[in-house]
């Protein structure tokens, strides 16, 4: 059944009435009366079905598609039901995020195309409906998986049966679709990160177990015992994300004689840079939370070596390689070419420090004056990558202020929440150390090629070079105003008045530094003073003796 949403389109329109700073909307690329174009082309009357759609990712891709692909059939969306809000009305309140805003004022009967499949990639059989399983087999070309955990600190069970089952029961799938052109698996550059070399190649690592191997292993131990183990099973492996990630990857090899897979390694997606909304992010996972905590003043001290790369990649340049790939594999099978089909999306050749990223972001909130309506203090962030530092500034700066926090919500008959999230965002960089204390070189070779490939006008429509169009200073500016707009979700009103807000905080911030400053001098004399009179009172002592 296709589903529409009329009044999601009416919102959007309504709150386009409101002022916003022109720059950070740019209009809707007119794709249909470009030049002509080789991607748009390939996907002119085909169907694609998608998976993670309703994810911070998987979004992007979903826009991008119905925004410089005029010529597609369909997409086959695959959405579960969650706390109580049905497959239908998840899609729609997905539909009402800012993201869509500006393709739907624009083009507002496109979402029409957009179908909704009820299923749950954690269930057998996805948990999709025999009438929609034919349905899928009968018209998709195209498959997207983009569905994931993406938790760093999420148990291996859980990561195991979405990152790994799942996608086994999508390539089953996939088998049974006589028109299939292109199946796109979405793992992560970081999936073999842990290889002494530091050297991560567009080719297949083999992995420490089979999938049947954990397989077993989960089906018979009881989750305690599994938990235990889990670093054992681990390794030098950071995490289980990055573990089922890699088997993941062996899984879809073994099916590659039979369907043109095609693997997508991108690095740590991050804000748009450009399209459709400069600085769109809807995620609370991973770097984004990062920063995030670091513009709210939360995080006082981090485990983060500044000099290491950020290996971040804007998700509108993620959408648009995503988009571009199952092109470019279809072409090289044509050509019988002997492309490995995995594209590692990196920014290695246009790089940036973590230090440069907090330089950045702290220039633009300090000159713009920004802080938001859940602003804890101003912005200030010790890195270290001494772990003996980083411990003691961790208690010094965030479990010393616990206690003050609880206090303050009971006084204000709050639930203890604040102390909770706190604690859960000082915790976040210990999750993210692997990937913030270490540099990999990564061989980006087919994203060259496919970027090679490419005519000018898809280059335009499908800007996936991270070089291209991309100032690390300018983003960072269109970020620090992205997370309270579409993270935080706050209005430009609620912006301006932060102006004030900002000043209250800085102020006090500027009251209790002169406050340390004169207690800390204070005693350094009172101790300097007690030391020197029983320094005097010993010496008299012994002058007296003699």
């Amino acid at each position: 059944m296709v589903y529409c949403f009329p009044d999601v389109i009416e919102r959007i329109c309504k709150n386009g009435d409101e002022e916003e700073p022109e720059e950070l909307f740019p209009p809707p690329e007119r794709a249909c009366a470009s030049a002509p174009s080789v991607i748009q082309k390939f996907y002119e009357g085909t169907s694609v079905f998608v998976t993670g759609g309703t994810g911070f990712v998987g979004m992007a891709l979903v826009e991008k598609l119905l925004r410089s692909c005029p010529g597609i059939k369909n997409i086959f969306l695959l959405v579960r039901a969650f706390k109580g809000k049905s497959a239908e009305e998840r899609a729609k309140e997905m539909f009402s995020n800012p993201l869509f805003g500006p393709l739907l004022s624009h083009h507002p009967k496109i979402i029409e195309k957009v179908i909704v499949v009820p299923g749950d990639v954690g269930k057998d059989g996805l948990g999709i409906s025999p009438s929609d399983m034919k349905l899928l087999k009968d018209e998709v070309n195209i498959i997207f998986n983009v569905a994931a955990t993406v938790r760093f600190d999420e148990p291996i069970k859980e990561a195991f049966y979405i990152n790994v089952i799942s996608l086994k029961t999508i390539l089953a799938l996939a088998k049974s679709m006589s028109n299939l052109k292109a199946f796109v698996h979405t793992s992560t550059a970081f999936s073999h990160c842990h290889h002494s070399s530091r050297l991560i190649q567009e080719k297949f690592y083999p992995t420490p177990y089979t999938e049947s191997q954990i397989e077993t292993l989960l089906n018979s131990t009881d989750d305690y015992t599994v938990g235990c183990l889990s670093r054992l099973i681990l390794g030098s492996i950071p995490n289980a994300y990055a573990l089922t990630k890699a088997m993941g990857e062996e899984v879809a090899q073994k099916e590659m004689s039979e369907l043109p897979i095609a693997i997508y390694r991108p690095s740590i997606v991050m804000n748009s840079n450009k399209e459709p909304l400069r600085g769109w992010n809807c995620s609370f996972q991973g770097a984004g939370a990062l920063f995030l905590g670091i513009g709210l003043g939360i995080l006082r001290a981090i485990y983060v070596n500044a000099t290491k790369q950020a290996e971040i990649v804007p998700v509108d340049k993620c959408a648009s390689a995503l988009v571009a790939i199952p092109w470019h594999l279809h072409e090289s099978r044509k050509k019988k070419g002997n492309l490995t089909p995995i594209y590692n999306h990196v920014n290695n050749r246009f790089p940036v420090t973590w230090g440069q990223t907090y330089s950045y972001l702290l220039y633009h909130i300090r000159s713009q004056k920004l802080a938001s309506k859940f602003q804890v203090w101003v912005m200030r962030t010790s890195f270290e990558s001494n772990r003996f530092l980083y411990n003691l500034k961790f208690f010094l700066y965030h479990l010393l202020p616990l206690p003050f926090l609880t206090m303050v919500e009971r006084l204000q008959n709050q639930p203890a929440r604040l102390h909770k999230i706190y604690l859960k965002m000082a915790l976040l960089g210990n999750v993210l150390s692997d990937f913030t204390q270490n540099n990999w070189n990564f061989e980006d070779s087919n994203i060259q090629r496919l970027w090679a490939s490419m005519s000018v006008p898809d280059r335009h429509l499908f800007d996936l070079e991270i070089s291209n169009n991309l100032d690390w200073f300018t983003y960072f500016s269109c970020i620090s105003k992205g997370y309270g707009l579409y993270v935080m979700k706050e209005t430009w009103t609620d912006l301006e008045r932060s102006r004030k807000k900002f000043h209250t905080i800085l102020m006090l911030d500027k009251m209790l530094q002169f406050f340390i400053k004169a207690i800390t001098i204070y005693l350094v004399y009172f101790a300097g003073a007690l030391l020197y009179r029983r320094f005097n009172h010993a010496l008299a002592g012994v002058w007296i003796q003699n």
